[in-house]
């Protein structure tokens, strides 16, 4: 059992033996989540896709080719919850520290300093050259103008149903989500009034460009919906269905491939434009927190945005993609290549009760330091 647990190490660390009965039998149902939920995402003067981890309180770098992650911004510094990101002209990155309500630089020699902590719920941010916009997660939300170099921000509109991802668009004006109303509006960065540009848009959560200049707006529902507005034509819409659970957000390569995250499981996911998905960063649980097990011996995990389950055997050759990951429903079991890092994780025993061996805390992070998980079936 000691070395189940060294091959199993949680995301706090290495973690400590389990209690120690000759009877358990004990394994892991889910596989490992290298992203413990990503949210904004954007490439970096280094060619790397950069994704902030709003639960996990850091910032990792993804390597696409690879799928190869590296903790760029550690939870242990002053950012706290970072929701999205942008890059500088002179390869700074932003941050929008959401529930502190602080925007960061972080320099390219790795140096943070506080831009404003004056703006309430701060989401949504992106840089036009060297000015800095930054709107707000709030009803009757504002869109800001930031100045890195000191100055007071100056407020370009308001009365955003929650703003969400925003970016500058082909012509030159800033395009935002309200997340309540299904709307899409733009601005001009200099101040102006502001445009209604699409509503009855399901759920909106991001709005993108990609390398061509077309608009593309995320939904975060279950479905995974991504929806392509003409702009300069028509202003007809074309509807693609992903699957992908719970979309936060995408950026688009020099090669306009399609890059997007997810909230509700993490991980990082190609997508293609006739719905084909390639997987990056395998997607997986964010806690999870409470579990029970039905009568069929199936392991429920509240997962904190969604209801995830596990029910097939550890070493299965399902890669998780089809379940919890895709639908929010079902978190499959089974190997990842990744195997060896930390995670979030369920265990299982065939007798009794198990119980996971406790974890150490991050700062400011509660550690769960046992989880029940029922009694399965007396063969997997």
């Amino acid at each position: 059992m000691e070395e189940a647990a060294k091959d199993h190490p949680s995301r706090y660390g290495p973690a400590s033996a389990p209690l120690s009965r000759t009877r358990w039998d004990i394994r892991r149902l889910n596989a490992p989540n290298p992203l413990w939920g990503s949210n904004g995402v954007a490439f970096g003067p280094d060619g790397r896709l950069y994704a902030a981890q709003f639960l996990a309180g850091v910032i990792s770098a993804v390597d696409t080719a690879t799928g190869e992650t590296e903790v760029v911004v550690p939870g242990d510094g002053p950012v706290q919850s970072p929701d999205d990101l942008a890059f500088g002209a002179d390869g700074s990155m932003y941050i929008a520290d959401l529930v502190p309500g602080r925007v960061w630089r972080r320099s390219p020699e790795g140096a943070y300093t506080l831009v404003s902590d004056q703006v309430k719920v701060p989401n949504g941010i992106t840089c036009v050259g060297d000015r800095l916009f930054v709107n707000e997660m709030r009803m009757n939300g504002r869109l800001l103008e930031l100045f890195p170099g000191g100055g007071e921000p100056v407020v370009l509109t308001e009365g955003l149903a929650l703003g969400n991802a925003m970016q500058l668009g082909p012509d030159g004006r800033l395009y935002y989500p309200h997340m309540v109303t299904g709307e899409i509006w733009c601005v001009p960065p200099d101040g102006g009034d502001p445009e209604l540009v699409a509503r009855d848009v399901h759920e909106p959560v991001a709005v993108r460009f990609d390398q061509g200049g077309a608009l593309l707006v995320l939904s975060r529902g279950q479905a995974g919906l991504v929806t392509r507005v003409d702009l300069y034509g028509t202003g007809s819409r074309t509807v693609l269905t992903s699957g992908l659970a719970g979309l936060d957000n995408a950026a688009f390569d020099a090669e306009n491939r399609m890059f997007v995250s997810s909230f509700a499981s993490g991980g990082v996911t190609e997508l293609h434009p006739d719905g084909r998905t390639r997987e990056i960063v395998p997607r997986g649980l964010d806690g999870p927190f409470g579990v029970t097990v039905d009568l069929a011996g199936t392991v429920h995990a509240a997962d904190h945005y969604r209801l995830a389950a596990a029910d097939r055997p550890a070493g299965s050759t399902d890669d998780g993609a089809a379940g919890g990951a895709d639908g929010g429903r079902r978190t499959r079991c089974g190997r990842s290549p990744m195997a060896s890092q930390p995670t979030a994780g369920c265990c299982i025993s065939r007798r009794s009760t198990a119980r996971c061996g406790p974890t150490t805390p991050r700062a400011g992070r509660p550690a769960y330091a046992r989880v029940g998980c029922g009694s399965p079936p007396a063969s997997p």
